[in-house]
């Protein structure tokens, strides 16, 4: 028999989860289509049916897609600084829990190490940072026994289940999405800087987040899919806003400044 408190716990951290992971999938959004805010809200109200049909990602897998693309567009338009860097370490870490988790945050690692070579700024923290973090993320995923024992611990867990067809048809919607929104040159403000946000540093957040979401995919299978899934249902709101299919909402102009 379930008592009425584990059952009022349980929907308590199911509605908890949905509400960060909702914020997470609005914060990616609005990480890779700047100028539309609508884009970001409109991801946010898909997430809701999509909690519904598959279930809830792992939260910490949502943060290391919204700070992959936050660490390559530079919304504040100022290159991180040692606290900046001390942080990204620690998701690293946090992320690594499962396989998808693990990949992402070497994703994740990639970006840090990519940052400042967009802008020739070659850097010492940014290259410790990246090792730091794909050290930290590799040495959690193997504390918490999510990857195989093949190459010392290195190969993750695959997934043998078949995906439904409801996370494979979201894959394929967001993909179509990803690989036909067409790309622009933002005229959104950084946050600090003032100066508009670089037409480079959007693609480059867009195609590393785009390639490594389909190799944790490959790799990790159904676990990979579930993961991944915030990051095709902020694509389907990107396309949806920037083909018209839903107008932009009447009213002031909500872009960064």
């Amino acid at each position: 028999m379930v008592s009425t408190d584990d059952g009022l716990g349980r929907a308590f951290n199911v509605a908890w989860r949905a509400g960060v992971g909702t914020i997470g999938i609005w914060a990616l959004a609005r990480e890779l289509d700047p100028d539309h805010p609508s884009s970001a809200g409109l991801a946010a109200g898909l997430s809701i049916p999509a909690w519904v049909l598959f279930g809830i990602p792992d939260l910490m897998a949502v943060f290391a897609l919204v700070i992959t693309a936050r660490v390559l567009v530079r919304p504040t338009g100022h290159a991180p600084h040692f606290l900046d860097y001390l942080l990204l370490s620690g998701l690293g870490v946090a992320v690594g829990r499962t396989s998808p988790g693990w990949l992402l945050g070497l994703v994740l690692a990639f970006a840090v190490a990519r940052d400042r070579g967009l802008e020739g700024e070659p850097s010492h923290g940014a290259r410790l940072t990246a090792l730091a973090i794909a050290a930290g993320t590799t040495a959690m995923a193997v504390r918490s026994s999510q990857v195989g024992s093949g190459l010392g611990g290195l190969i993750p867990v695959i997934d043998p289940r078949l995906p439904s067809l409801a996370i494979v048809t979201l894959i394929v919607l967001g993909l179509v999405a990803a690989v036909s929104t067409p790309p622009y040159a933002p005229i959104s403000r950084g946050d600090l800087s003032k100066v508009p946000l670089s037409a480079g540093r959007l693609q480059s957040a867009r195609r590393i987040t785009l390639v490594g979401a389909i190799l944790v995919m490959l790799i990790t299978r159904q676990a990979g899919m579930v993961a991944t899934a915030p990051l095709w249902i902020a694509w389907l709101g990107i396309a949806l806003v920037a083909r018209r299919i839903v107008p932009l909402p009447l009213g002031p102009d909500t872009r960064r400044r």
